[in-house]
């Protein structure tokens, strides 16, 4: 999961280096989904056609209805439990210290901040495209959160992660196709690929990322549940201010240095009490089945 939260954090800065170059985003997330369904269509027909049961409506119906209920039991009682609950409040509060205070300014390379009045517009965005942004932010995590519960659902009823990754990047696809032709209908460059960071970002993104992640992260749902997959999240916030401060030569602030700090001690938290349940389940299983 750590590998797959390095791989979303390159995604973000390419993604950021290809707007800046005048990419539409639409398009660029039309681009990620298409040729993401190009490179798992065929990797799922392969290799899981022998496989592949009838996928009908009441599957779907019954992973929406029940993926809310009984997949993450939290022992509160137990040490391990507190562990789980106060490691995640901790990543939490590391992602909005991250997120919403700065503090002082931390200088990791000796270099000079030049930006044009273009790209401090959009370092630096106004308060009302801030709102827009936090509140699709939260949207995006609750989605996200949904998202993980019925994934987690699904695949205790099917477990053809490459053909469910498919199918998900082919609707997803579908839908940003058609956002994106009707909100840049009056502008069909923005469509045209050339050998530069556009069509980079999009090979990475529609190749690499979306593809190994969402079967990775299926993959851990499967093992180790939802909770454990979600945890790893908030280290994108903390690779990402770090490539940025490299490479796209951002400003790096004390807030982000403390939320990081609180983010890797929350996880260790979480991941230690997940450690520590596994082995006693694991003890428990022993003693039932010892004779007697």
């Amino acid at each position: 999961m750590i590998g797959v939260m390095v791989v979303f954090a390159g995604l973000n800065v390419l993604n950021k280096l290809a707007i800046e170059d005048g990419m539409s985003p639409r398009v660029l997330v039309a681009y990620r989904y298409l040729s993401a369904t190009a490179i798992l269509g065929p990797l799922a027909f392969f290799v899981e056609r022998k496989r592949r049961p009838r996928l009908t409506l009441m599957l779907v119906f019954r992973a929406l209805l029940s993926g809310c209920f009984g997949l993450e039991s939290l022992a509160i009682q137990t040490v391990a439990g507190k562990a789980k609950l106060i490691g995640t409040l901790i990543v939490a509060g590391g992602a909005m210290l991250l997120a919403l205070y700065e503090g002082m300014e931390i200088h990791l390379t000796h270099h000079q901040h030049h930006h044009d009045g273009h790209n401090t517009a959009s370092i630096h965005p106004e308060s009302s495209s801030h709102a827009l942004g936090s509140s699709l932010a939260v949207a995006y995590c609750i989605s996200s959160a949904i998202w993980l519960i019925i994934q987690a659902k699904m695949i205790t009823k099917d477990k053809r992660l490459c053909s469910e990754t498919a199918l998900m990047c082919l609707m997803a696809s579908m839908q940003a196709v058609v956002f994106a032709l009707i909100v840049e209908r009056d502008n069909w460059g923005v469509w045209r690929l050339g050998f530069d960071v556009r069509l980079l970002t999009v090979a990475y993104s529609g190749v690499l990322t979306t593809p190994l992640t969402l079967i990775v992260m299926s993959w851990c749902i499967q093992k180790k549940g939802p909770l454990f997959t979600s945890i790893f999240n908030p280290l994108t916030l903390v690779i990402v201010d770090i490539l940025g401060s490299i490479f796209l030569k951002e400003k790096l602030h004390l807030g982000s240095i403390l939320g990081a700090v609180l983010i890797v001690i929350g996880v260790y938290m979480v991941l230690w009490g997940e450690g520590k349940e596994n082995r006693q389940r694991e003890e428990q299983l022993l003693q039932v089945n010892m004779p007697v």
